[in-house]
């Protein structure tokens, strides 16, 4: 058995020893067919590129004209035959025409970028604008992001492709170059087509913004003083709905006493001085909503690590310009109230409460942008000329120079421009706490609210200063009973307008005093004005008790009256037919606006003169104290209180 085992073993040593170079041999002929192979596989890669460049050429040459997938494979082809020639051979004479033909390609490609951005990109005409914004502020909490779709979706994925690709080859700064300087263009385009819309439709911005404030009963005046004009006038303009939209937002409605006369109140006469608050509102709209549409279509073709620089190239130039509008509207509100026209002031407080509003969203939008302040900084701006402005109100209402005196003693022209300017303020009480600057501290501390309580001092420090240069206004007059009734005039006036807007009801609520204030001035003037009727009744109310008649009614003797008393009876009749005469001739004259207060002073002097009248008439028109007695008995009581009718009536 060991034998066989031994001979088995030796068998299996020779036959090991004769396979095994065998083997070994075999292996390194298969090693051998493998670098061959694959040696043959590289030199497959390998050959073509060393005529990609030759055979890609035409197709680089002829541009992205088909389909840019494509056309990006082909530039690609190329990229890697020179990354390969760069790693292998850099001296290889294909490296240079590689990188012409890729650079062509990449500017082609570019170029064709630009072409279709620009091809698809078109400013948008102002109608288009307007309902867009009409839609945005009227359903602003249900579809504030409605997107334009101006370029399709087709075109949006081409172009996200080729920005794509451009920025791996390293044309990222150029792509977005390129798209930044295309998009602002048309951006600044649309803003120009409203800018211009709105110029040609409202006759070159001769009509302006509408505010709902309740108007006066005088006719207007030059200084400051807004016209009255008729809605179909004021409202011809194409983006009347969207103003008033805006409008609406901004917190300013029609007023029901307008509503009723079917006027509005208009701003300025001049074209100088037509703050055209309107455009500027609809513009900084149109800014937002462009911009935010602007944002989607970044969103939808750059690469979102570089939205936001380009975002701010896209919108920098329109922000600018929209940005001017506000500082030129500033800047003619300033040179407004330097000219003592502060009607038109108040025109900052529309633009100051829609800019608010817009501020969140728009500081949103500008995240990582430089202009992002901008907008702040216009707010701050128009509160800080709101502020300069009304404080030089006050003043300009103070020292209101002593010109151009209404004869008849109606209300002064000031009078009625400083009340509409406070009526029209009531309508921005919420906005008055952030723009004005009250004296009296531990009220507004103590103040519930604090707009309404920092307008009540504002308008308790006008109402001061008008009372006070009405006063001095008023000693102007050398009839001292003018006076009066000019006083009495303007503070009825005055009075009247606190309680029609409610303005008194708001300086109340810290003045509780200042109604009764006012009436009892009121009651003042008109008790001076009474005497007026001094020299009248110094006729006819008997004084000279030594003068005395005997039974009048009964007898006819005229012997029975001393001469001394005829006499004084003759010139008490003749002085008060004078002194009537006059007092007719002066006070019709006189003017009384308002229809209750002239009722209501007429009826005073008729029960204050005439049962004084009928007293004496019915006391000595009998008494034969003269045979002329139609040349003194010339008024009967009746005839009295006829003429006192005719008072404050230049055509009685």
């Amino acid at each position: 058995m060991c034998g066989i085992l031994n001979s088995f073993d030796d068998r299996l040593e020779r036959l090991e020893k004769t396979i095994t170079p065998v083997y070994k041999q075999t292996g390194s002929l298969q090693k051998r067919q493998e670098n061959i192979n694959l040696v043959l596989k590289k030199l497959d890669c390998v050959i073509p590129m060393y005529n990609v460049a030759e055979r890609l050429r035409s197709s680089v040459s002829r541009g992205p004209t088909q389909e840019v997938k494509e056309y990006i494979e082909t530039i690609e082809e190329l990229r890697q035959a020179l990354q390969f020639f760069e790693k292998s051979s850099p001296l290889n004479a294909e490296v240079p025409a590689l990188k012409q033909i890729i650079n062509q390609g990449q500017n082609l490609l570019l170029q064709h970028f630009e072409d279709q951005l620009n091809s698809h990109s078109r400013p948008l005409p102002a109608p288009t604008i307007h309902d867009l914004i009409e839609i945005d502020e009227e359903l602003r909490s249900l579809d504030s992001t409605r997107s334009l779709d101006q370029i399709p979706k087709e075109v949006q994925d081409e172009l996200r492709e080729m920005a794509v690709y451009l920025a791996q080859c390293g044309q990222e700064s150029r792509v977005m170059e390129k798209y930044g300087a295309v998009r602002s263009r048309i951006l600044v385009q649309s803003i120009s087509n409203l800018k211009d819309h709105e110029k040609s439709t409202s006759g070159s911005s001769s009509h302006m913004m509408t505010l709902g404030v309740s108007s006066s009963p005088l006719p207007s005046r030059r200084s400051g003083v807004s016209s009255l004009k008729d809605p179909s006038v004021a409202g011809r303009s194409v983006g009347r709905k969207i103003r008033n939209a805006i409008l609406r937002n901004a917190g300013l409605k029609k007023n029901s006493a307008d509503a009723s006369t079917g006027k509005y109140l208009t701003l300025g006469r001049e074209v100088r001085e037509e703050v055209e608050v309107e455009s500027f509102l609809t513009s900084v709209s149109a800014l937002l909503k462009l911009m935010q549409n602007e944002a989607q279509l970044l969103k939808a073709i750059i690469p979102e690590r570089h939205d936001r620089a380009v975002f701010e190239h896209v919108v920098q130039a329109a922000v600018s310009i929209v940005m001017t509008e506000g500082e030129n509207l500033d800047k003619i509100v300033k040179e407004s109230a330097a000219r003592h026209e502060f009607q038109i002031v108040l025109s900052l407080f529309p633009a100051l409460q829609h800019l608010t509003q817009l501020r969140p969203e728009y500081e949103q939008l500008m995240e990582g942008c430089t202009q992002k302040d901008q907008l702040c900084k216009a707010l701050v701006r128009m509160q800080t000329t709101l502020n300069k402005s009304l404080n030089e109100f006050v003043g300009s209402v103070r020292n209101d120079p002593v010109v151009k005196m209404p004869k008849d003693g109606t209300v002064h022209e000031l009078t009625s421009n400083v009340m509409m300017m406070l009526e029209r303020l009531l309508a921005f009480v919420d906005m008055v706490g952030n723009v004005l600057v009250v004296p009296d501290l531990r009220k507004l501390s103590k103040a519930e609210d604090r707009n309404r309580c920092t307008l009540s001092q504002y308008v308790h420090l006008v109402l001061s200063a008008l009372s006070l240069n009405i006063n001095n206004k008023a000693v102007s007059y050398t009839d001292e009973y003018l006076q009066a009734i000019f006083r009495l005039n303007n503070l009825h006036y005055i009075y009247q307008s606190l309680q029609r807007s409610g303005l008194l009801e708001v300086v109340q609520e810290f003045y509780p005093s200042m109604g009764e204030h006012y009436l009892e001035n009121l009651r003042e003037e008109k008790r001076k004005y009474s005497q007026s009727w001094s020299t009248v009744l110094h006729y006819i109310v008997d004084v000279d008790r030594s003068l005395t008649v005997a039974s009048p009614r009964g007898s006819a003797d005229s012997l029975k009256i001393k001469e001394k008393d005829r006499q004084a009876i003759k010139e008490k009749f003749a002085g008060f037919n004078k002194a009537i005469d006059d007092i007719l001739r002066t006070q019709k004259q006189y003017a009384v606006p308002d229809a209750e207060l002239r009722q209501t002073i007429k009826r005073d002097n008729e029960e204050f003169i005439v049962p004084k009248y009928r007293l004496f008439y019915n006391t000595y028109a009998d008494v034969p104290f003269t045979r002329k007695r139609d040349k003194y008995v010339r008024f009967s009581p009746i005839e009295v209180s006829d003429m006192i009718k005719e008072f404050f009536d230049t055509s009685a």
